[in-house]
């Protein structure tokens, strides 16, 4: 059996991965973290017999990118038969992947984890002027929402609208998007736009080295006031 953990609220997801992880290993489970590519091999080798667990259980990351590149189709006939087997369970976590980019879904049992709505009102609020309704946004979204998946998602925002303000573009996006990207872009002059993505920075690198003395969320606010 594969379960398969994707959605663009990577943290929760994550989290979730986690926490599986835990839950198997305190039921007695024997928790085996592996590449994707070994997972045939360590499944027949007899290093994966345990006599002091009722059952393996193997932790993996990213099969759906790893399947679609190898395009070897025994390799996919070996997942295929996995899927279908009881005596093998695998779990994989599908890095800032959604339910519409997974194309081993039919392998598995999925657990998408969507970000809430309103973190994409907060996204679209990201803009000169709009300080107290961004402010109430991302207080009323970090009510649900942890904060370093918030920040994940500002970034990636501030990214594409400085690559929007060039001209440039992910392959990805619709039409749509494009078009509310330009429009957003347009309300930024780009030497703050770029001084804001700066800022994001300079809270990422504070976060990982446990010198943030505010927090994410409220390091956020205070960005948000100088440059909204």
């Amino acid at each position: 059996m594969i379960t398969i953990i994707c959605g663009e609220d990577t943290v929760a997801s994550r989290n979730y991965f986690q926490e599986l992880k835990n839950k198997y290993s305190q039921k007695g489970f024997e928790i085996k973290d592996i590449a994707s590519k070994d997972i045939p091999e360590a499944i027949k080798s007899d290093q994966t017999v345990s006599l002091f667990s009722s059952k393996i259980i193997f932790f993996i990351a990213n099969l759906n990118s790893f399947l679609s590149k190898s395009a070897n189709k025994e390799l996919l006939e070996t997942f295929e038969d996995l899927a279908k087997s009881k005596d093998v369970e695998i779990v994989d976590w599908e890095e800032d992947k959604g339910l519409r980019d997974i194309k081993i879904a039919r392998l598995g049992k999925l657990k998408e984890f969507k970000p809430q709505k309103n973190i994409f009102q907060l996204l679209d609020a990201l803009c000169p002027g709009n300080k107290t309704k961004f402010i109430e946004l991302l207080n009323t979204v970090s009510e649900k929402s942890e904060d370093l998946f918030i920040f994940t998602m500002l970034a990636r925002h501030t990214r594409s609208l400085i690559l929007a303000h060039i001209g440039e573009f992910t392959s990805k996006i619709q039409l749509w998007q494009k078009g509310k990207l330009v429009s957003q872009t347009r309300r930024w002059q780009i030497e703050k736009l770029l001084a804001f993505y700066e800022g994001l920075f300079r809270i990422d690198l504070s976060t990982k080295t446990s010198s943030n003395v505010y927090g994410i969320k409220h390091s956020i606010e205070i960005l948000a006031c100088y440059y909204l």
